[in-house]
């Protein structure tokens, strides 16, 4: 048994000479042609790596730049929010008491007002009459600004802007988005 015990042995001793002894004296001889290979090979290596760090730092950039885009858009969305209430509280956008008000001193039997659920689709109606928009500085403001603002607005107010964009600018985004809000 100690004979097998040794013979098992004898080949991890060897592998262990090889390693330590034999192959740093065959790289001495070899050096000049191994070397160069290893060099190369070790700068494919991080060359590859480098590649795929790229890859991979581009890749989450576009997708932080992407989230951050939809943040701010958030943001934006809640202070032109904000400073419609303000306004409305200061009187300078309408209430939503006020902007169901005829401007007829206040008779709004001549008036009419959609459907709960319908969007008023006449343009030439609220475009003669001058009624007020319930998104202060709606003129100064994006498509991309105004179509955050419209998830707030009642069924009454989407009529009103949708009159009016469609008496002026005309902007397909935020007319589909009324349409979508007041299906």
């Amino acid at each position: 048994m100690d004979e097998q015990a040794n013979e098992n042995e004898l080949p991890d001793l060897e592998q262990l000479i090889e390693l330590l002894v034999y192959a740093p004296i065959g790289l001495l001889y070899e050096y000049e042609t191994v070397l160069p290979q290893l060099i190369k090979r070790g700068k494919s290596q991080v060359k590859l790596a480098r590649l795929v760090g790229q890859f991979a730092v581009k890749q989450g950039s576009k997708q932080v730049n992407r989230q951050s885009s939809q943040v701010a858009e958030s943001a934006l969305g809640l202070l032109a929010n904000a400073l419609t209430d303000l306004g409305s509280s200061v009187g300078l956008a309408p209430t939503a008491k006020a902007s169901s008000e005829s401007p007829n001193g206040g008779d709004s039997s001549a008036e009419t007002s959609p459907e709960p659920g319908q969007v008023d689709h006449d343009v030439t109606t609220v475009a003669q009459q001058d009624v007020p928009l319930p998104i202060a500085g709606y003129d100064d403001l994006t498509a991309r600004d105004i179509v955050g603002l419209l998830d707030d607005l009642t069924d009454a107010q989407l009529g009103r802007v949708r009159a009016y964009e469609s008496a002026n600018r005309n902007r397909k985004t935020v007319l589909s988005k009324i349409d979508r809000l007041a299906s």
